[in-house]
């Protein structure tokens, strides 16, 4: 595919797990891409390996979308920025683990800020952009925590869940526009994420754990084929339906055993 025929696309947490993944995908597809990460090595060796092998054009932007003035920096590149956007993706995060009244508030803070603010603001400053062409893709990624109360995890679950809930109002404000809104909500992913979570990376990880590519894979496609929301993996899915079946206070008891036997009740991981 043509680059100039596919596009511009914007990736956050593009420098590792999925978010590295979805930029191997859109790439693929021949967009051009601008990465958004914490980290300038994993960054550059990613343009240089996606410019290598798909001569395509790519931007690399160093910013910690945690800090005000980093997102205030992109947002005003993006708005004096002429030319249009196809693709959002929103996937910079990470996860705050243990006790509500023991955990780190500055690390929480800079999670509801990545989660919450950051990708709010994007969505609204690049959506604004895709109105005026009357077409774009948008792909938040939530998580299967998204659908449950979190105990041991609380504010990290009820980031994601705001994350769906957008995702989802969006997707019917914008119905007809020309513009897809689809959030991404994947379960235990074999990345850096999830090694952290897993007890100082010492503990096994479950067996129906999938790999970067496969969930950032699965996230594309159902990205441009429109769908609202897509759970990768069978297990997975069996989970949030049996989630929604439930009481929710019979959801949050059983997560609560399940992270207290895992995190040890008390852990706080970034």
């Amino acid at each position: 595919m043509n680059p100039d025929s596919a596009g511009r696309a914007l990736v956050t947490g593009a420098s590792s797990g999925i978010g590295r993944e979805i930029t191997r995908g859109l790439a693929r597809r021949g967009y051009d891409l601008t990465l958004v990460g914490r980290r300038r090595d994993q960054l550059d060796a990613l343009q240089s390996e996606l410019a290598a092998c798909h001569g395509i054009r790519t931007c690399a932007q160093t910013l910690d979308l945690s800090e005000a003035s980093h997102v205030d920096r992109l947002v005003a590149d993006l708005e004096r920025d002429p030319e249009p956007w196809s693709v959002l993706v929103n996937n910079a995060g990470f996860g705050v683990y243990g006790e509500f009244t023991t955990t780190d508030w500055d690390a929480e803070a800079r999670m509801i800020a990545v989660h919450i603010v950051a990708a709010t603001r994007l969505a609204k400053v690049i959506c604004r952009s895709m109105r005026r062409t009357g077409s774009g893709r948008i792909l938040n990624v939530a998580s299967t925590s998204a659908f449950k109360p979190g105990p041991l995890g609380a504010v990290y679950a009820a980031t994601k869940a705001y994350t769906l809930s957008l995702s989802e109002a969006l997707a019917e404000e914008l119905r007809g526009s020309g513009i897809t809104v689809t959030a991404l909500c994947p379960g235990y992913t074999l990345t850096e994420f999830m090694s952290r979570a897993l007890s100082g990376g010492t503990e096994a990880p479950p067996r129906h754990a999938m790999a970067p590519a496969a969930v950032a894979e699965i996230g594309l496609v159902a990205m441009f084929g429109g769908k609202r929301i897509v759970v990768p993996g069978v297990a997975n899915q069996v989970h949030v339906l049996l989630v929604g079946l439930l009481p929710r206070s019979s959801v949050a008891w059983l997560t609560r055993r399940v992270r207290a036997g895992r995190h040890g009740g008390e852990r706080n991981r970034r």
